[in-house]
């Protein structure tokens, strides 16, 4: 182990979904060549040595990372798609069309009637 690492100041701090970490009002952005490692939300350890050198480390991994100038651009959330609107049949669907209506006329059912009156009736007639 060497004696810089174990004698520094150590501190933890959040990776942002922008991968960058302020730390002492300065922004360090991590290299994309730790994109496997999903570190958005994770908490990473910044050591300051003693010769003034500043060192990202995730689990025993140390990061490349690039001090950038001034803080970085937020990027815009996407907005969220509501689905709120019914569904309206198409100006060509046979619910507008009337193909309903083109079936021939609608058949009404007679109510229910005992069937000595439909029998008395075939006397009638017949």
């Amino acid at each position: 182990m060497v004696l810089e690492e174990v004698l520094c100041v150590q501190e933890w701090r959040v990776v942002g979904r922008d991968w960058c970490v302020r730390w002492r009002n300065r922004w360090l952005q991590i290299g994309a060549a730790h994109e496997a490692l999903s570190l958005a939300g994770r908490r990473v350890l910044v050591k300051r040595r003693g010769d003034g050198a500043v060192v990202l480390e995730y689990q025993k991994r140390q990061l490349i990372y690039q001090e950038l100038g001034s803080r970085p651009v937020a990027a815009k959330p996407k907005r969220t798609v509501v689905n709120n609107r019914g569904w309206k049949p198409a100006a060509g669907h046979p619910w507008r069309t009337g193909l309903a209506g083109r079936m021939g006329p609608r058949v009404s059912l007679a109510p229910a009637a005992p069937a000595r009156d439909l029998h008395a009736r075939m006397r009638k007639a017949g």
